[in-house]
């Protein structure tokens, strides 16, 4: 399967193509070579015909033939059937990836399997694999005939190939092309310093994100949390002279000089000294730190001691001055309070064995302990503990005696950002809108140097260093989407994809281990490599993996309506404010409305206002004093298992017309309807006279599922979506058919189009400012669809 969602259905009314057009589209395909779409630059380095690619947990008895291509940038399994010239099953697709390629990055390891037929009545004792499995080694020489391929992926998916009718040389040299180009070595073997789109220009920016490389993006988001005067942007690290680990521009706080900070840079560990990270309104503010070396590589004497700790106080004492209170800063040990980043590796490794089965007598075994073997995993358990580090630092910037908080980490790479990011968006709305978010991740972790080249892996160094820290922030983030719903402009579908798209390998976000790094090699080329000024992409320009209405899935319908809630009672807000003063006049109090205002508002909010009963005084004040603030339950069944992102290729376990999807498709209906009352409510105000519903034009949601023409939802039927959308294709309640079940089959009640409404005899017309019913001006149904 490949990286991103696929949407599998013509979803916004594009025109059936005729018998005769399919037709003559299958004559071209077949007679024409199959091969893969190749992105610029991309190059095929081994391809094998007659392969066979299963179905997922088929038990080996389903699959489709084709050929198999191995790319210097991804694994393409390329097939004659049906999908690829009829009209009507043709899937729309990533833009970078197809519905059967794998990208190079994705692969975590490759296995030669082999599948031996049990009687149905076998049981499996143990967590086994049902037959034998070889695991190939990265560089090594193929002995004997490769017969089954198992390529087992970063994103949990795993995909099986048979080789048994194809040439034994063909086999042979893809499958070694594929062992070689799976696992660089080097960073320039990579595709992302092949890649040249003509089309681009370079140091073009083409999206919205601050990408916080120079000082002004600095100095906005100081000036937009009104902290200026209390702390600024330093250059002290211009052209990296500092250290290579940190950003040439960020914020100190403004009772340091550029001298303090050259002094104290080499007793911090990787020269990383104390760093801004946000400031609350309250005047507070987060700061992040690097632990000092160690006393044996500083000094062996007493006295240089003395001065190590003499530069720390005064690091310390620069953000005790920037107080309002001129309080002391509390620091926060997060090696002491946060899992390690082996801690997260290990319970990673444990939560793939029970998420990643590879038949289904092994799921079903699985299955017997499963609630046993997720908690011995220990992942839920480290998600817990950083949301629990971040709501303690939350109380502390904003409870009744709010201080300033020190992050303090070995390095500051990797839990300084996981729990810097989460108490930002627990304290400011501006970091859950999906901008926003972007603009989190790119200064708190981009810029500020989580080394995501080593701890992905992207090429075979030390395995060691590689844990998925990302991902159990991504999680964190999910956890409180789901504590609160609303609360966020973007959905699960989103942060499942920007997961997924780690591993695509093109995007310069997460292919290095600091800003030093990744300039060196956009400007001046790898300095041991043969490529100069790469055309490195950024993740954040979404255009480059999906189409618009593709993105319209990372939209929250909550979100919207949530908004559009408070928009009304800021409308209604300035009528009651005319009613209040001539209620004062006539000698009545404003002070009852006034406290019903307040009391509405607070009913916006969600379910982390709801449940406090388990928190302390300092947490039910700042749940009343400040509404923006959000802090998640952190103890009980509320932390759950993050399902879209870890069981969704998992076939056994999708819920067939429910889960998650399903929600979300009633909740979309839901939202546009209301926005359409709220569009109608207001046209009649407006107008002078009445008009007929069919008259009102339904206005666009942006949102992924809508209703059609007629303002009619259209309600999915059990074989039409599964808890696995958008990443599976959608299929009949046979569940042995439900790969490669193409969804427009079984979509066509469930048609998303935006338009007009409709009038009694069937055609849509537009309102018009005219009051001549005789000249409206009526269209189609057809020529209505936008």
């Amino acid at each position: 399967m490949s990286k991103g969602f696929k949407i599998h259905v013509d979803i916004f009314g594009q025109e059936e193509q005729t018998q005769s057009e399919i037709d003559k589209n299958a004559v071209a395909v077949f007679q024409a070579t199959l091969e893969p779409q190749l992105l610029p630059g991309e190059l095929i380095v081994g391809h094998a015909q007659n392969v066979l690619k299963f179905s997922a947990y088929s038990e080996q008895k389903q699959g489709i033939s084709g050929s198999l291509f191995c790319t210097n940038f991804k694994v393409s399994f390329v097939t004659a059937d049906r999908s690829s010239y009829d009209g009507e099953h043709n899937n729309q697709r990533n833009l970078l990836l197809g519905e059967n390629d794998i990208a190079l990055c994705n692969i975590d390891d490759i296995y030669q399997a082999s599948y031996p037929k049990l009687p149905t009545e076998t049981f499996v004792p143990k967590i086994v694999s049902t037959g034998k499995r070889k695991k190939f080694t990265p560089g090594g020489n193929l002995t004997g005939k490769v017969k089954t391929l198992e390529i087992r992926c970063k994103d949990l998916s795993i995909h099986t190939f048979s080789f048994k009718f194809s040439p034994k040389d063909e086999a042979k040299s893809t499958v070694t092309a594929i062992l070689h180009h799976a696992f660089p070595t080097r960073l320039e073997l990579m595709f992302a310093f092949e890649y040249q789109d003509p089309n681009r220009q370079p140091g073009k920016q083409t999206h919205h994100t601050t990408m916080f490389t120079i000082k002004s993006d600095w100095s906005k988001e100081l000036d937009r949390l009104h902290c200026a005067d209390a702390w600024r942007v330093t250059q002290v690290n211009e052209h990296f002279n500092m250290t290579d680990s940190m950003p040439e521009c960020f914020v100190v706080s403004s009772k340091l000089y550029d001298n303090d900070l050259l002094k104290a840079a080499p007793h911090f560990l990787d020269s990383r000294v104390p760093a801004w990270c946000y400031s609350y309104k309250n005047g507070t503010a987060l700061v992040r730190m690097a632990c000092l070396r160690s006393e044996s590589a500083l000094s062996q004497t007493e006295n240089k001691g003395i001065i190590v700790v003499s530069e720390i106080e005064s690091m310390l004492e620069a953000v005790r001055l920037v107080h309002p209170n001129k309080r002391q800063a509390e620091i926060a040990d997060l090696n002491k309070q946060c899992p390690s980043v082996k801690d997260i590796a290990n319970s990673f490794m444990k939560l793939k064995e029970i998420c990643m089965p590879v038949s289904l007598k092994e799921f079903w075994v699985e299955d017997l302990n499963w609630f046993a073997r997720l908690s011995d995993t220990g992942w839920l358990q480290n998600v817990t503990r950083c949301l629990e580090t971040a709501v303690e630092i939350v109380i502390k910037m904003a409870g009744d005696t709010p201080v300033s908080v020190v992050m303090k980490e070995s390095d500051s790479k990797d839990l300084c950002c996981v729990i810097s990011s989460l108490v930002q968006l627990m304290l400011d709305p501006c970091f859950r809108t999906q901008r926003g978010f972007q603009n989190l991740v790119q200064r708190e972790w981009v810029v500020m140097g989580h080394p995501f080249l080593d701890r992905h892996g992207h090429i075979k160094k030390n395995e060691e260093d590689v844990s998925p820290v990302f991902l159990m922030f991504l999680d964190c983030v999910w956890q409180m989407l789901q504590q609160f719903p609303s609360a966020f402009a973007f959905s699960e579908t989103y942060l499942t994809t920007l997961w997924d798209s780690t591993f695509i390998g093109l995007f310069e976000t997460f292919l290095f281990n600091s800003q030093h790094q990744r300039m060196m090699c956009s400007k001046e080329g790898i300095p041991y490599g043969p490529k100069k000024g790469a055309q490195l992409l950024s993740v954040w320009d979404w255009s480059l993996q999906f189409k618009n209405e593709e993105q319209s899935l990372f939209k929250n319908p909550l979100y919207v309506a949530e908004h559009e809630v408070v928009k009304h009672r800021r409308e209604s807000a300035s009528l009651e404010d005319s009613k209040r003063s001539l209620a004062e006049e006539k000698g009545a109090s404003a002070l009852e409305s006034s406290t019903e205002v307040n009391k509405d508002s607070s009913l916006v909010r969600n379910l982390g206002y709801l449940i406090v009963d388990d928190y302390n005084d300092t947490l039910q004040t700042i749940s009343k004093s400040d509404l923006d603030i959000l802090l998640p339950q952190v103890k009980g069944p509320l932390i759950k298992l993050w399902s879209q992102c870890f069981l969704r290729w998992l076939i056994p376990v999708q819920i067939i017309g429910g889960g998650s999807p399903s929600e979300y498709f009633q909740q979309c209906i839901l939202v546009e309807e209301i926005l359409h009352l709220k569009h109608r409510v207001k046209v009649l105000e407006s107008s002078q006279q009445d008009i007929p519903n069919d008259r009102v034009r339904r206005p666009k949601s942006d949102l992924f599922f809508s209703q059609d023409i007629h303002g009619v939802p259209h309600k999915l039927k059990a074989d039409v979506l599964t808890s696995s959308f958008p990443y599976l294709p959608l299929g009949p309640l046979n569940r042995r058919n439900i790969l490669g079940t193409p969804l427009s089959k079984y979509f066509e009640e469930s048609m998303v189009a935006y338009g007009l409404g409709v009038s009694e005899n069937g055609a849509a017309a537009e309102l018009e400012d005219t009051d001549d019913s005789e000249g409206r001006n009526s269209k189609s149904r057809g020529e209505n669809l936008e």
